[in-house]
């Protein structure tokens, strides 16, 4: 068996093997299977591993692997160029480039040792390795890098999102914890420019989001807002909640606390060209088709933070990154950051937060106050129409529901046609004429015929009552159906007070006043008393106390999206003050009992007031309904001073105050 020294004799003939292998090719001994080095004598492995030149080859060996690696990643991202995201192109370019740049110097290696041999001076494993230390140094670190994002992570199996986010995240994280170390070897500078050149698509599309609301540059989808109903158009009342949304798992570290802001400035933006060329096509001084030419001319201040301190401290002019580089083809951004560098050096962080986070903030605060000013202003009437919903849901307009109301509880009773929507809203639109206010035009009832077993009795037969309330465009997006079911929940609610405050009102008697007729005007008293406490408390405390918040809290909103979480904090809060949520179900129905007792009674006390004088008079069902009444008030009292006590629903202290005046049910 000969030793492997015997087939190798000159030095020379071992650095050319180490070339070879470095540039990822087969050698006489050695072969590449896939990214590992093995002999192609087997025989002669543990006699090689025992030879003193293997220990000075170890070294190359990894290196010779590591690039290997690389090289492996970035022809499979050369190869797949057509479904890889462009950030991950951009990383794998920027490696190539360093690929190159190692190949250049072998071949330079190479020329050199040729010429040695000419002169008889030739190279030495030793000056080969001397002139590679550096390159080992960076090639360790780009292999480290790939491994820790592309190997560890698995990146080949994410989406495009999940890649470039995590892409971008690590590299940030990277130069985080770069920076706070020694930067012997300089490769913060090298993983600033990988984390540069990345993060440049990103940003291009991240610039079209926010100043025009396109995702049209995102061809990869790889951006951190994705399209949700892609069928849906923008004057849809729910493109603003379903249209546009923060995809899952995709949102780069350095960007997650203003996520909901980048979302929203897009959102605002995309909403604000419509409304642009709404505006326009109404204007005389453009017409419409004029107006579809019409482009304002935006700043771009966030597009490269790296960019901007560049600019600041080298006096760099042009616009953008893009521009710079085709202009100054030979130009080293390298270079350039390691001079900047050497000037000042701030944590990524610092770079971060002055350079991109503020500058998307200052753009989210200035595309929302221009949408909420004209939203507010006189082209949209938001406030007006928020006024118009509460005019109609929460019967502000006193006089148009007193008459209206007081039509349909009479159709209802003599079962004429309250269910017909036609006639329903034709004789509240003439009311209405009467008492004219902001909105009433777009008010529409709708109803559900009742079926053959519900009784007129029934106070639930108002659930069967809708209103809507036809909001144009964009206001829609605020009062869309969602919040018009909030909206009647709280109607129908406030009609069951209003039908059984009628029904107790409008009762009197000319009879004289026997025992059994006392007896009914006392239970009359006691439901009144109930209907008109409830009633109070529903319109003083809850619905004019909230309004004054809410109108107050508007005033200083700073988006559309506080808009309408406020909007819906004020739903929700009027909901459950007027015990209406899911929570307070039993309450509820205990409440509206007694409210349906009210309709028993008026039914009851005119069979009694109209029967035959000679007949004796009915007293059981007035007597097993003043005890309905007694046992159900009596448990809500009980009900409410347990929640009271807990401090779970504060407000109710006044609600409890009002039936429960005097103590007089704790008394009993």
């Amino acid at each position: 068996m000969h030793h492997p020294l015997q087939t190798i004799e000159e030095e020379e003939e071992w650095i050319e093997e180490i070339f070879l292998l470095l540039l990822g090719h087969n050698t006489t001994h050695f072969l590449w299977k896939s990214d590992e080095i093995t002999l192609k004598n087997k025989e002669c492995k543990e006699e090689w591993i025992e030879n003193t030149v293997f220990k000075e080859m170890e070294w190359f060996f990894l290196m010779a692997k590591r690039i290997k690696v690389l090289s492996s990643f970035v022809h499979s991202k050369m190869i797949s160029m057509i479904q890889t995201c462009k950030s991950l192109q951009r990383f794998s370019s920027e490696i190539n480039d360093h690929l190159k740049s190692f190949w250049g110097l072998i071949g330079n290696l190479q020329l050199d040792n040729q010429k040695r041999k000419k002169a008889q001076n030739k190279l030495t494993i030793k000056d080969v390795q001397l002139n590679l230390v550096e390159s080992y140094k960076l090639v360790s670190f780009l292999y480290h890098i790939h491994k820790r994002i592309v190997l560890d992570r698995k990146l080949d199996d994410l989406s495009n999102r999940e890649t470039t986010s995590l892409l971008l995240s690590q590299l940030y994280e990277m130069l985080t914890d770069t920076w706070l170390q020694e930067d012997k070897h300089g490769m913060y500078d090298v993983l600033l420019r990988l984390f540069q050149v990345s993060l440049e698509p990103y940003l291009e599309i991240l610039e079209n989001w926010i100043l025009e609301g396109s995702l049209e540059l995102d061809s990869f989808g790889e951006f951190m807002i994705q399209r949700g109903n892609i069928s849906m158009d923008f004057y849809h009342p729910h493109f603003w909640d379903q249209c546009f949304q923060i995809a899952p798992n995709s949102v780069p570290s350095f960007l997650i606390t203003i996520q909901t802001e980048i979302l929203i400035a897009g959102k605002t933006e995309k909403i604000m060209q419509v409304i642009r060329k709404d505006l326009t096509s109404k204007s005389d001084e453009i017409q419409p088709e004029e107006a579809l030419f019409i482009k304002e001319e935006k700043p771009r201040p966030f597009f490269n933070f790296f960019e901007s301190l560049l600019e600041e401290k080298l006096s760099i002019k042009d616009s953008y990154l893009g521009e710079f580089l085709l202009e100054n083809q030979n130009y080293s951004i390298i270079n350039a950051s390691q001079s900047f560098i050497e000037i000042i050096r701030e944590p990524i962080h610092v770079l971060n937060e002055k350079h991109l986070i503020q500058p998307i903030l200052d753009q989210f605060r200035k595309s929302s106050a221009q949408f909420l000013n004209i939203l507010l202003g006189p082209d949209y009437l938001l406030k007006s129409h928020l006024s118009a919903m509460r005019s109609l849901f929460f019967m502000k307009e006193g006089f148009v529901f007193e008459e209206f109301s007081q039509h349909l509880f009479k159709e209802i009773i003599n079962g004429e046609q309250w269910h017909n929507e036609n006639h329903l809203n034709s004789r509240f639109q003439e009311i209405c004429s009467e008492f004219p206010f902001f909105g009433m035009n777009l008010a529409h009832w709708q109803t559900i015929k009742p079926e053959m077993d519900d009784r007129i009795s029934n106070i639930y037969l108002l659930e069967k009552i809708k209103l809507d309330y036809l909001a144009p465009w964009p206001i829609n997006i605020l009062l869309n159906e969602q919040a018009s079911s909030r909206y009647n929940k709280i109607l129908v609610f406030l009609l069951q007070i209003k039908r059984a405050k009628s029904a107790v009102d409008e009762l009197h008697s000319d009879r004289p006043n026997n025992a059994t007729i006392h007896k009914l005007l006392l239970l009359k008293n006691k439901l009144i008393q109930f209907v008109n406490n409830l009633q109070n408390y529903v319109v003083n405390r809850v619905l004019k106390g909230l309004w004054a918040d809410f109108k107050e809290s508007i005033k200083s909103a700073s988006s559309f999206d506080e808009i309408q979480r406020l909007h819906e904090q004020y739903l929700s809060d009027v909901r459950d003050r007027c015990l209406l949520n899911a929570k307070a179900t039993l309450v509820m129905t205990t409440i509206r009992k007694i409210l349906g007792l009210c309709l028993q009674f008026r039914t009851a006390m005119n069979d009694c007031i109209y029967a035959d004088p000679d007949k004796k008079p009915v007293i059981f069902d007035f007597t097993k309904l003043d005890t309905e009444f007694e046992q159900s008030t009596l448990f809500l009292v009980t009900v409410l001073k347990k929640i009271v006590s807990q401090k779970r629903l504060v407000h109710l202290e006044e609600l409890l105050l009002r039936i429960n005046y005097n103590n007089y049910y704790s008394k009993s």
